[in-house]
Parts: structure tokens; sequence; C-alpha cells
């Protein structure tokens, strides 16, 4: 199946679309269409966006339709990004289901930094909060009351958060900055229009094609004397303390950055943070759709720079390319054992190696995806004249994990081409074998074809889910394709 990532414009745009020849409505027909070859799935970005948009009576009112449809589009397939382990994975939880955990989990204002710690989950947690709040009490603040004298007065509104004496103060001063920078967007502005006219590095880079070094080689020039990277570090390393950041941590703040020292500049800051999230969670599919330029252009930079090959499209682009990748498909009839011979023979040649026995190993990749998924396939020819034939999907994005969905549409789809296997299982057991996979016990599928073993699982080295073909030196017909 083909991952595609909508930002949260796209549903709103899709659930309301008329029946107006537009890219929108012809999206929305092609996502119903071919739902059985694309996943979409929702995050916690999405259901942000509809906390907010439900502030307002229409939003509010609406609020209902737009879960069930977000529902509907996605079928559940969520991406969750766990903020303690710093781990993103697939999950499948009912949307509305989800919002309401949300909107409980965020309903208390975290105005002031000591409100993080109420509430906890256990007494052990509350006492390690009253020691930690007692420790940032007795530590005497950085900002110095007597250089407050001498802020410009464009500074002064800032003396009024930063106002105290000790390092909770100025935690406190965070946190209402941070709320601040939601409640009014020119708060934000002001504080990126101050701090790029003293470092007097107001440029636009909208036309760059490497925005990130223009911005780096700027800066070292500047008074700041750091690179756009050393500015990126302090900032995560600050957020961080002495753990190791995330990927979440690092691409949201290059994001960030690219628009405070101006690349495609957000007037919101609310909207800058949730759009750097839509981007990061695109970046686990195959496709991330949005309409917004801002959007659109700092996910391409990103991408670009952190080797993410995710495409970026907006609607009416995706159109264009689903039909082409469409058609490919559709030009070949062939069984899916069948399609990887001919891509074998076909396909180009990524690499020519020998694995850990000393055996020549050939990687393909396939001009179509195998399965609607797979687009790797490595060839290992053994000794004896046998054949092992990997087919497997190699991303090149931040994904590490597979949906319950995609497994069992190929599982699905090779039963019906090749009938029963050598356990008795043909289509796939929801909750048995979804148990399975949970216990990293799944015992998949193997059939014995045309003297060969083929056989569907999920291995525990760095291919992880696969096709494998076992062919053996006698198998003529596989090795006249060979």
């Amino acid at each position: 199946m083909i991952r595609v990532y909508l930002d949260w414009n796209i549903y709103s745009y899709l659930r309301n679309a008329d029946n107006e020849h537009t890219s929108i409505t012809t999206l929305k027909k092609n996502l119903q269409k071919h739902s059985d070859q694309i996943l979409i799935p929702y995050t916690a970005a999405h259901l942000t966006d509809l906390k907010q948009s439900a502030k307002s009576e229409r939003g509010k009112a609406e609020l209902p339709q737009d879960l069930k449809f977000l529902q509907s589009l996605t079928n559940g397939n969520c991406i969750i990004h766990d903020y303690i382990k710093k781990v993103t994975y697939s999950s499948r939880i009912d949307a509305e289901k989800y919002f309401n955990l949300i909107a409980e989990d965020r309903k208390n204002s975290f105005d002031l930094f000591e409100n993080l710690f109420k509430d906890t989950l256990t007494s052990e947690l509350s006492e390690l909060g009253k020691r930690i709040i007692q420790q940032f009490k007795s530590t005497p603040s950085p900002i110095n009351r007597e250089d407050q004298n001498f802020w410009p007065p464009k500074h002064a509104w800032l003396k009024e958060i930063f106002d105290g004496d000790n390092m909770l103060d100025v935690l406190n001063g965070f946190m209402k900055l941070m709320q601040s920078y939601q409640s009014d967007p020119n708060k934000y502005r002001t504080i990126r229009n101050i701090s790029i006219d003293e470092l007097k590095v107001g440029f636009d880079y909208t036309q760059e094609n490497d925005p990130i070094n223009k911005i780096s080689n700027n800066l070292l020039k500047s008074t700041a004397k750091k690179s756009f990277f050393e500015f990126a570090d302090q900032i995560i390393k600050a957020f961080n303390k002495n753990q190791q950041p995330s990927i979440f941590d690092t691409f949201t703040i290059y994001y960030i950055l690219l628009d405070f020292f101006g690349y495609y500049r957000d007037r919101v800051f609310n909207n800058l943070v949730q759009d750097s999230h839509h981007a990061y969670y695109g970046a686990h599919c195959d496709y991330f759709i949005t309409e917004d330029d801002n959007t659109y252009q700092k996910a391409k930079i990103l991408y670009q720079h952190f080797h993410i090959n995710t495409k970026v499209c907006k609607a009416h682009d995706f159109n264009h390319k689903l039909y082409d990748l469409l058609l490919i498909k559709k030009k070949s009839e062939k069984s899916t054992l069948e399609t990887i011979l001919v891509e074998i023979q076909t396909s180009l040649v990524l690499s020519r190696t020998k694995d850990g026995h000393f055996n020549p190993v050939d990687i393909y990749k396939p001009r179509s995806l195998i399965c609607d998924f797979f687009n790797r396939i490595q060839v290992t020819h053994h000794l004896d004249g046998s054949f092992t034939v990997y087919t497997y999907k190699r991303n090149q994005n931040y994904s590490d994990f597979y949906f319950l969905d995609e497994i069992k549409s190929i599982v699905n789809k090779l039963s019906v081409e090749m009938g029963i296997d050598l356990n008795n299982r043909l289509a796939f057991e929801n909750e048995s074998e979804s148990e399975e996979l949970k216990n990293h016990d799944w015992k998949g599928r193997s059939w014995n074809l045309q003297q060969s073993r083929v056989s569907l699982d999920m291995r525990k080295d760095h291919i992880g889910f696969t096709l494998t073909m076992s062919i053996p030196a006698t198998a003529k017909l596989f090795h006249d394709h060979m």
C-alpha cells in the first residue's frame, strides 16, 4: 500500500469538496476509489488542529462530522509519537476515542511551570516534582534585574514576563511567553523581528535552493558568529538537558528555525508548530500532501536536507503521480511471482556485493511496487546453483514500522494467488495474527510452488517484512528467468 499523509487543511477540503471539477474533488475520488492501495494515517497533530477549530461555534458544531470523516478516511490508522520514550510508531485507534484522550490529557492549562507536575499518576512522581520545583526556587535567576534597565524600549514588555529572582520564575516566564505566542500572533513576530534586526540577518531566502546553508553563512558573518546548525544544536540541547534528542526534536527545531530566519514565514506561531509536526509525521510516509505554500516549501527543504525520500505534493501533483503509478501497474496482468522475475530481468541493479557467506548478492530497484508495497528485490546466488530472492521495502524516510493494514493487504493478495498455505492459513485472521505480530511470533505464510518454497514473514534482521522465494538449482522455469 502507498502511504499518503494529508495535512489538516486537505482533510477539511476533502470533507467539504463539492461536485465541481477541482484538484481536491479529483483527489477525493482517487482516495476513495483506490482505498485498497492507499493507506492514509492520522496523528495527534490533526486532532490538535481540530481542537483549535472547535473553539469556534461552527467548529464545535462540525466536530462530530470531522471526526467521523477522519475515521472513515484513515480506517483508524494512526502514527503516534511518544514524547517520553522518544519513539514514533504505528497504531490503530478510533479517531473520536483518541481525540477525547488528548482533550482529557490537555484539559489543564499549563500556564505555570509547576503546573506540569500537578495531578501526576504516582506519588513518587509527585514527590520528584516537588523536589525539582524546590531546586529551581533555590537557583538564582540567570537574568540580572539591573541589566533589564538597559534593555531597549522595544524589549520593555519582556520585563513583565521575566520578572523574578530565581530559576523557577524564569521557567514560568518562558511558559507565559509560549502562551502569549498562541494567544497573540504579534508576540512571535515581535520576538522574531527584534532578533533578526539585532543580528542584521534580515534577508529573504524564499528563492534560495539551499536556504539552510545560506542562512548559516549569514549567521556566521553576523554578531552571533554561530552557524544555523550551532543555533539548532544549542536549542535542542537546552530542551533535552543531558538526554539524547529524538528525531522529532531535531526536525521540528530545524523547521521552526527555518521560519524564524526568514524562509517562507508563518504569521502565527501556533500554526507554525503544528505544521512542523505535520511535516515530521509526513516524513514517515511515501507522500505528504499540503496546499499550504509555507508548509510545502519548508517540508521540501528539510526532506532534502535530511535525505528523506517522501514526496511533497499539492493535490494536483499527487493526482498525476497516482495516475502514473496505477497506469504502470495496469499494464502488468502477471502474478506477483512472475512480476518479480520480470523485474529482475529488466530493473536497475542498485548494487552487487557478497553476503556473510561470500555468496554473490544483487539488489534491484523494481520499476513499480511489488504488491503495491515492496520496492527492493535482493537475489542471493548460492554455490550449489540455487537462489534466494528477497522482496522487501527499504524506507528512505523516518519510518521503521508497518501498519497492520499493510501486512493484511499483502497476505490477502498472495493468499488469493497461491491458496491455502502449509499451515492451513488463507486470509489474514485479524485477532490471532495481530496478537502474533505484537508478540513477535507471527507465523506468516508458506507455500510450495513449482518446486520452490515461497514464504511471507517478518524477519528479525534489517530486512523486516519480506516475501522470500527459495529456488533450487533444479527449478528450470525460474532459472530461465534468472
